[in-house]
């Protein structure tokens, strides 16, 4: 804590409550300067750490990249997928023995084709006169 600012003043005059609290007053004032600065001391260096971060983690992105091309494989994408942009393959290319041939034209896995529901078959639609009287 800080002792105050000095009040010029008569000898012998006692002390008001005015300037007891204008006393106060300055010393808050001057801790609260001190913390301000102390803040924004701390406020830079922390802004410096997240540059010197910041220009680290894009050094070894780069270093990531160059090591590790990125390849996207969108011959290999289902054509009904395409329209999606995030459906990427990654990785090196693999060398298919393939010629040409599309995702749909694979073999059907019967093991998975068991598992699902049989499809709704649609039936044509028959009018129905509800107003014939049976006989």
């Amino acid at each position: 804590m800080r002792k105050g600012l000095l009040l010029i003043r008569r000898p012998g005059e006692p002390l008001s409550e005015n300037e007891k609290l204008l006393m106060d007053n300055g010393i808050r004032l001057a801790d609260l300067e001190d913390s301000l600065n102390d803040l924004n001391t701390k406020l830079e260096s922390a802004e410096l750490d997240m540059k010197r971060f910041h220009e680290y983690f894009h050094h070894e992105i780069k270093q990531i990249r160059t090591n590790i091309p990125l390849n996207v494989r969108i011959d290999d994408l289902d054509s009904r997928h395409l329209e999606n942009p995030h459906i990427l393959l990654l990785g090196p290319l693999c060398k298919s023995n393939r010629q040409n041939e599309s995702l749909l034209d694979c073999d059907l896995d019967e093991t998975t084709n068991r598992l699902l529901p049989d499809p709704i078959q649609p039936t044509p639609y028959v009018a129905v006169d509800h107003c014939k009287k049976s006989i």
